[in-house]
């Protein structure tokens, strides 16, 4: 399955992130988490990645989708460093 990652702002300007599986059969929501009060670091993109990859089972993900923001291309990196199964795709 892919673990796919898409950041966004509210009507409110809250930003919002959600995580979505994609697989064979289709798209599944997971969660939305709502990012006020923190920095959209890649530290903060890392830990939130790697809960996602640990909820859904790291043996089950085999792509992390995200945009193209250099701390997405930081946090790809670094996933990809602890599971070598996955890949990130911007």
């Amino acid at each position: 399955m892919s673990l796919r990652s898409d950041g966004w702002s509210d009507a409110q300007k809250r930003l919002i992130i959600n995580f979505m599986a994609v697989t064979e059969s289709g798209l599944m929501f997971l969660s939305s988490l709502n990012t006020k009060g923190f920095t959209k670091s890649w530290f903060y993109i890392v830990d939130k990645l790697m809960e996602k990859v640990r909820d859904i089972r790291h043996q089950n993900v085999v792509q992390i989708i995200t945009d193209n923001a250099q701390t997405c291309k930081v946090a790809g990196t670094i996933v990809e460093g602890c599971y070598p199964h996955v890949v990130w795709t911007p």
